[in-house]
């Protein structure tokens, strides 16, 4: 069977500068079922969360990298002043990640936690 984080509680996250990865958390205890799974993004280009106190996930799905830079316009535009979200980055955010063989997973909740994150792979790891 293959492993969902649909309905999973977000429990925490950890990021690590130096290994380039963020770890999503998460727990599903629902219908006397307990399962722990960590959602392991890996070469971490760029992440942006919001309401990161928790929640419970819907889905994180793939989205296409300029789909995601034109829905959140206004936040990629408003960080290049900052050298965000991608560290290096001077003109096209698209262009820049592509070249790096860089993916967008769009993270959505039911409740309280959303956002996205540009890494090479994602990983769901049972703990």
């Amino acid at each position: 069977m293959t492993r969902s984080i649909h309905d999973n509680r977000v429990l925490g996250y950890e990021v690590d500068v130096r290994m380039r990865s963020l770890v999503l958390s998460t727990e599903f205890t629902e219908h006397g079922e307990h399962e722990r799974t960590d959602v392991v993004f890996t070469d971490v280009l760029g992440y942006h969360l919001f309401d990161a106190l928790g929640g419970i996930l819907f889905a994180i799905e793939p989205i296409d990298l300029a789909d995601l830079v034109r829905k959140e316009a206004t936040l990629f535009a408003d960080g290049a002043k900052y050298g965000w979200p991608f560290k290096g980055c001077s003109g096209d955010p698209v262009a820049f990640a592509e070249s790096r063989g860089m993916r967008a997973w769009r993270i959505d909740s039911s409740i309280g936690f959303d956002g996205f994150v540009v890494a090479k792979a994602m990983t769901l790891v049972p703990r």
